[in-house]
């Protein structure tokens, strides 16, 4: 015979073992996929942050190719124009960049916040499920101390039965004195309720010589109806008892079913647990119909939970697909803003050297005109000299 405490721990442990271990698996898949896709998020955003370096590099140099370009305005070549177009689409390039930037950064908050949403959603489902089995386990405890409570009104029902099977003994002695005394008692009331005509064919000698053997008078009548009465009211008291008693055997029988139905299960295999029918035991436990009426709804819930995290993945992953690609895009961009940048360093380095040649060029007209000049001065002079000579001489 197995003990209250233990039929509770076995039972108690058989729950613990038959948890819900797919829903289990599945909250382990969703943080799984969530690290994924934080790496992911956190790779996007180094890439983003290279983006963006990148884009202020690129507005310096155009910041430095201005600058050259105007420098170099005195010398107007035809390269200066294919330069300012590079330039313009390097600025346009740039403010692309900028502007998926800023979609990237409003995605990045959409993200943050579905990852929110998701952590909280299948922390919930944890603590939901969590109290759920905590319940479970508090009403089967309050079952089996409430079984062994059961057990101990049973074994004093069972001495009360004792009692009671004494008292049915004594009582049927009673009834059988009970029914002569009625017999008598009607002999009797058909004496009271005689009149003088059937008094007159009475042979009251006869009659008393009856009533003298039988030792009845009026005062003992009297006794025996109130007697009679008292018994008539105990007798429908114990009918009102064997009522009840027989209600509460009825209630202790099924106790008992219960309690080898407890037994039989608390000796049960895990293996044979999974392959075990629940129609019987909810014919003998019609309460927990009820719990698993309750179970289906909050695991259906927790479908519709899964099919809604489902696709939200599945969009999170269709976004995160786009964004790859609108990345590649970038870093062909990239590569080709790199050559052009090439291309232009060569050109600004020719332009450097015509600009260098032409200054030497600028520098020999100068010094030309000047000596031209100054030759001429010189003319000029000595033909004033002249003049003022002549005049002097007149």
């Amino acid at each position: 015979m197995l003990k209250g405490e233990d039929i509770k721990n076995n039972i108690i442990n058989a729950i613990r073992e038959n948890r819900d271990e797919d829903n289990k698996a599945y909250v382990q898949k969703i943080k799984d996929r969530l690290q994924e896709s934080l790496g992911k998020y956190e790779k996007i955003k180094i890439d983003v942050k290279k983006q963006s370096v990148d884009s202020k590099n690129y507005k310096k140099m155009c910041n430095k190719f201005e600058r050259a370009l105007q420098i170099s305005e005195v010398a107007q070549t035809t390269g200066v124009d294919e330069i300012l177009s590079c330039i313009y689409e390097m600025k346009k390039n740039s403010f692309e960049n900028q502007i998926l930037e800023e979609k990237f950064r409003e995605k990045e908050k959409i993200v943050k916040e579905f990852l929110k949403k998701n952590s909280t959603d299948i922390e919930m489902v944890d603590v939901e499920k969590e109290n759920y089995l905590i319940q479970q386990l508090k009403d089967l405890i309050s079952l089996s101390e409430e079984v062994m409570e059961l057990i101990k009104v049973n074994d004093s029902f069972e001495k009360e039965d004792e009692l009671l099977d004494k008292k049915l003994e004594t009582m049927k002695i009673r009834m059988k004195l009970l029914e002569e005394d009625e017999k008598t008692l009607e002999k009797l009331e058909g004496l009271v309720n005689c009149s003088e005509a059937d008094f007159s064919n009475i042979d009251f000698l006869s009659q008393y010589n009856n009533t003298n053997e039988s030792r009845i008078t009026n005062n003992k009548l009297c006794e025996l109806i109130e007697k009679l009465h008292s018994k008539m009211i105990k007798n429908i008291e114990l009918d009102n008892e064997t009522k009840i008693i027989t209600k509460e055997i009825e209630k202790l029988d099924n106790l008992s079913n219960q309690l080898e139905y407890l037994r039989k299960l608390s000796e049960i295999d895990f293996t044979e647990i999974k392959n075990f029918d629940p129609t019987e035991l909810l014919k003998n436990f019609p309460s927990l119909a009820e719990e698993i009426i309750k179970f289906k709804e909050f695991k259906n819930k927790v479908d519709e939970k899964k099919l809604s995290y489902q696709k939200r993945l599945e969009e999170f992953e269709s976004l995160y697909s786009q964004k790859m690609k609108e990345f590649d895009k970038l870093n062909t961009e990239k590569k080709d803003i790199i050559e052009t940048i090439n291309e232009l360093n060569g050109e600004v380095d020719n332009l450097r050297e015509q600009c260098g040649d032409k200054a030497y060029m600028l520098d020999d007209m100068v010094l030309d005109k000047i000596r031209k000049e100054s030759l001429m001065l010189e003319e000029c002079l000595n033909m004033t000299k002249q003049i003022e000579d002549e005049q002097e001489e007149k």
